[in-house]
């Protein structure tokens, strides 16, 4: 069974959310994709491709955030 760690860090006025996991990750090569709209690595017609691209524009937009890797 998969791992999933969050924590939630408070720097100054801010608040750094950190989400971690035991999965493979995800390949060098398409991580500068992942938070474009339409891209994906399903197969056609398995869902909206859409997940990554709205969630980093919810938090940048709505949050003035930042949403990616930190590794």
């Amino acid at each position: 069974m998969g791992k999933i760690e969050l924590s939630m860090i408070p720097i100054g006025h801010t608040t750094h959310f950190e989400i971690k996991d035991d999965g493979y990750g995800i390949s060098p090569e398409i991580q500068d994709q992942i938070f474009l709209p339409f891209y994906t690595t399903k197969a056609d017609e398995e869902g909206s491709v859409l997940g990554l691209s709205i969630c980093k524009k919810i938090v940048e937009t709505k949050f003035n955030g930042h949403i990616g890797d930190t590794s």
